[in-house]
């Protein structure tokens, strides 16, 4: 299959339909520190940490009933929450992950968020074992769209860049992926499927079963040419 030794998957919006939560958490949480906080705002700073999120929200709309470190907590704990008791899985999760395994391919996880939410999806769809290697871009010094959570998560598994492909559904995900030189696939939400900014991904998929099929045609190919 080409080169390709790994396939890094982002969490949030990929494996877990988290987005709706996020927002729901967020519009919670800002709304009770005391400012008007909409759904449009949240898809503002998709893909980034929530730490970035807060601080871009404190300099641009500053609120006065809680400090950020409150604010981030308790995103995150409103977050967990909503997650426990809402169905979250996206479709195609378990056939895409077991085309990879049947194709060799290193299984990674790299996302913005914290690890008390990637512990709390993984917990909750029952993966705790699928990912060689969990990267969390928490305490690395820049989050998406900067690349390093990409390719600190290749280094661990010990492929090159090249070697990857990435699975992003926001746009800041797939500059993110593109800037580590690794094949990059965006499935976006299916409200930002217009959005321009996507066409910089190798290739646009709908959702998960699209990847299985993608992964499936590209073994094809393999087994044609060495016929």
């Amino acid at each position: 299959m080409s080169n390709w030794k790994a396939v890094l998957f982002d969490m949030d919006g990929v494996l877990v339909n988290s987005e709706p939560f996020w927002r729901e958490a967020m519009i919670k949480t800002f709304t009770t520190a005391g400012i008007s906080f909409s759904d449009e705002d949240c898809r503002l700073t998709t893909g980034k940490r929530i730490d970035e999120v807060v601080d871009f929200w404190a300099k641009h709309r500053p609120f006065t009933k809680k400090n950020k470190e409150q604010v981030i907590n308790e995103i995150i704990d409103n977050l967990c929450q909503i997650l426990k008791e809402n169905d979250i899985e996206m479709k195609g999760v378990g056939e895409s992950i077991h085309e990879c395994r049947k194709n060799q391919l290193q299984i990674g996880l790299a996302t913005s968020s914290s690890h008390k939410i990637i512990d709390c999806v993984l917990d909750r769809l029952h993966l705790n074992n699928v990912f060689s290697v969990i990267q969390s871009a928490e305490i690395l010094p820049f989050g998406k769209p900067h690349p390093q959570v990409f390719l600190n998560c290749a280094a661990r598994l010990n492929v090159l860049p090249a070697e990857c492909i990435v699975v992003e559904d926001s746009v800041n995900g797939v500059i993110a992926g593109k800037a580590a030189g690794m094949f990059t696939i965006a499935i976006p939400e299916e409200k930002c499927r217009g959005d321009h900014r996507f066409s910089i991904a190798d290739l646009i998929l709908r959702d998960l079963f699209d990847f299985k099929d993608f992964l499936q045609s590209q073994q094809r190919e393999i087994s044609i040419a060495s016929y």
